[in-house]
């Protein structure tokens, strides 16, 4: 199972900047999500409507506090780290037995893990404008965020692997190349 890849992508970085942040959508815990203003301008269209994202967001994660988990009803997103903040990402295998847990079982569903139930898979630590294709089904956390928001441009589908995100894109643009 992948459990992230990165790609390059061809779109207008020159642009982006907080104005392509637009009207609050809603928050999960200290990540807000926000509509993405000027979409159009920053990327090919063929990339939007080809691979059909269930949401497109400017994301702001608002504390350097990731535990690891599993994103809730998300199975695929295509990360632009507009300000990665320093963060590494790292993804985990489950050890058997390990049970998920909230803090508030009444406010979130389930999707955190302690560390000693976890093995350590893989990491990547990204630059600015790096774009990331992650599973995010498989358990993960950002680590070593110093103390600033991550903006992060985030395309997310919720029943499309990364393997299917990840050939859509490679089509897209190895016929934008001929």
């Amino acid at each position: 199972m992948i459990a992230f890849k990165k790609i390059s992508l061809n779109y207008n970085k020159q642009i982006i900047d907080e104005t392509c942040r637009g009207n609050f959508l809603n928050e999960y815990g200290k990540i807000r999500y926000y509509k993405l203003a000027k979409t159009y301008q920053i990327f090919k269209p063929t990339l939007i409507l080809r691979s059909k994202p269930d949401s497109v967001t400017w994301t702001e994660v608002t504390s350097a506090a990731n535990l690891p988990h599993k994103d809730f009803n998300i199975k695929t997103n295509l990360n632009i780290y507009v300000d990665p903040a320093e963060g590494e990402t790292r993804f985990y295998h489950i050890k058997k037995n390990a049970i998920p847990y909230s803090p508030d079982k009444e406010k979130f569903f389930p999707n955190l893990y302690h560390h000693c139930d976890l093995e350590l898979l893989d990491t990547f630590l990204p630059n600015k404008f790096d774009a990331y294709l992650l599973n995010v089904s498989m358990v993960h956390e950002v680590f070593g965020v110093k103390d600033t928001n991550r903006k992060i441009i985030q395309f997310s589908w919720r029943n499309k692997s990364i393997e299917e995100i990840s050939s859509v894109i490679e089509e897209l643009f190895d016929q934008s190349n001929c």
